[in-house]
């Protein structure tokens, strides 16, 4: 309701304090993304955090999303033995990364069993006598894979929902908030990083603008180059990239 200040409610007792500075840094991260799929709040759809959070191992698994989470969680089904089917909307998996490393990698995990569709367009979620069933259209025709259960993996939304007060705006793109090129928002004295605004959604990413955000504050200069990201992702073999793909490369009109 005014500038520089936070309201916040304790979960414990209901109580609220008022908490006020010089500047403000936004860091809610973000959550899984709810896909708007007929059936996608079937019992037996999971997300990346419910599924970790469960109790038990389902025999066959149906992932929705070919990315670095879908694909981390397609190992892991692998490695203990149970079966695994990938529906990818993207014409192939970790289309974030190199061609050659995401056909490598489809390689690799087609030959130990797991099921990867890429073009996969999936319809509707459908609950059958034994579990879920996942009707998609692949390449102009419609099909349909039987699972125990769904994971659905098709990425993260920030979480910005219920971050703002009555009266008071931020500009913000698609769900996202707008940050100019030292992370602060349109509202003077309030940054934002990480997952809640624009650009790649790794922890550590997330930690060297918030360094970049403090060292901005104290006026010291910078010691992190923002523009090389460290990336890996834990499938098996393990995969690690730093800065641009080729096809950013090429974009950019770098040989």
């Amino acid at each position: 309701t005014e500038e520089n200040c936070v309201m916040v409610t304790s979960e414990a007792d209901g109580q609220t304090s008022r908490l006020t500075a010089r500047h403000i840094l936004i860091a809610a991260g973000s959550e899984p993304a709810m896909l708007p799929i007929p059936g996608i709040s079937s019992p037996g759809v999971e997300n990346s955090t419910s599924l970790l959070s469960g109790e038990r191992l389902y025999d066959h698994l149906i992932i929705i999303g070919g990315g670095v989470i879908g694909m981390e969680f397609a190992q892991f089904y692998s490695d203990l033995g149970k079966k695994v089917t990938v529906l990818e909307a993207m014409d192939r998996i970790l289309p974030g990364m190199d061609k050659e490393i995401s056909q490598n990698l489809k390689m690799i995990l087609k030959k130990r069993g797991i099921k990867i569709y890429t073009g996969a367009t999936v319809k509707r979620i459908e609950e059958t006598k034994h579990g879920l069933a996942c009707v998609f259209e692949e390449k102009g025709e419609e099909k349909r894979e039987e699972a125990d259960y769904v994971l659905s993996a098709a990425g993260r939304v920030p979480e910005t929902e219920k971050l703002l007060g009555p009266g008071t705006e931020l500009a913000m793109e698609r769900g996202r908030i707008v940050v100019d090129s030292n992370f602060e928002t349109s509202m003077e004295g309030v940054y934002a990083i990480g997952d809640v605004i624009k650009g790649i959604q790794l922890a550590h990413v997330a930690s060297a603008q918030g360094v970049w955000v403090a060292e901005h504050l104290a006026g010291t200069g910078h010691s992190i180059d923002l523009s090389i990201v460290p990336n890996c992702v834990y499938t098996s073999p393990e995969i690690a990239s730093v800065g641009l793909t080729e096809d950013e490369a090429a974009q950019a009109g770098i040989p």
